[in-house]
């Protein structure tokens, strides 16, 4: 008998996606002929498994181990994290310079190495780069966006569920509470724990997802669920978030078209803030430059 991929996880009724070991609850998804054949979503499946697996772990890795990368980008994330702080006490241009270049290498070869999907990633390593670079050039005024974009980049490449992004709150206010001249450093402090806290609901948000798509997939409807990328291109769009947003809008329909899932109508509010972000700027730069030349 050839052991062949179930359609659904038989723990927690969430369609596979190729991968051995299903992205949500972590159950293996490789069964016998016969067991794969009566696997439908007409019924409900038992309780979901007990023990939560990181959705990552199911990807399948194409050189090296989990582990040592997922520690190798802890450690590009960290030295990433410190370049905006050196930035800020340095006067030199040429060391303000070499700064912004091991700044973008540590945060790209970061996200190159972090176990997940490649697209996601890289869509994770603009948005961080972003922020941090901002946080190098605007120094501590801009020590808040960059947090919650270093945060944001971290759960969108480590698949978080909804409920991990209220964190990005958390974030904020931890690396803006206190004086000015700390707040780099409290930077640091308030991407880890809000990186830990969203850690730590993780398993539930991951549970209740799954609690709903089984419901859905047995009454024979469309996803219940709304697409966290949408959700948050939309809340980037409106604060402002100008190349972020657009970042976000296009991972959000890429999944949306992908899973079904619901927000396709957030994702391109937040594409049009975003570009509209852009635009404003590009004309604003024009501006300044056409009075500068006058005078």
């Amino acid at each position: 008998m050839t052991d062949v991929l179930v359609k659904f996880c038989s723990s927690c009724g969430v369609p596979n996606r190729g991968t051995p070991f299903c992205a949500s609850c972590g159950a293996p998804a490789i069964v016998g002929q016969s067991a794969a054949q009566s696997t439908a979503p007409t019924a409900p499946p038992p309780p979901p498994a007990t023990t939560w697996v990181e959705p990552t772990r199911g990807d399948t890795l194409r050189w090296g181990s989990y582990q040592p990368r997922l520690l190798t980008a802890y450690g590009l994330i960290a030295l990433a994290t410190l370049t905006p702080l050196l930035a800020y006490v340095t006067s030199a241009s040429a060391l303000l310079i070499v700064l912004v270049v091991v700044l973008v290498a540590a945060v790209l070869a970061a996200f190159v190495v972090l176990p997940g999907r490649l697209g996601l990633r890289l869509c994770a390593a603009a948005i961080a780069l972003i922020g941090l670079l901002g946080a190098a050039f605007d120094s501590p005024l801009f020590a808040g966006p960059a947090a919650i974009a270093l945060t944001a980049a971290w759960f969108m490449a480590r698949r978080r569920p909804g409920i991990s992004y209220l964190f990005l709150i958390v974030a904020a206010i931890l690396a803006t509470a206190a004086a000015f001249s700390v707040r780099l450093i409290l930077m640091q402090l308030a991407v880890v724990i809000a990186v830990w806290l969203g850690r730590l609901v993780a398993p539930a948000g991951d549970r209740a997802k799954a609690r709903r798509t089984v419901v859905v997939l047995a009454q024979g409807a469309g996803s219940a669920n709304t697409n966290t990328m949408a959700l948050l291109a939309l809340v980037f769009g409106v604060i402002g978030g100008t190349g972020i947003p657009i970042v976000l809008g296009h991972v959000a329909l890429s999944q949306i078209r992908r899973t079904g899932e619901g927000g396709r109508g957030l994702a391109i509010a937040g594409l049009v803030l975003g570009y509209v972000g852009v635009g404003g700027l590009l004309i604003v730069g024009i501006v300044a430059l056409f009075l500068t030349g006058r005078t």
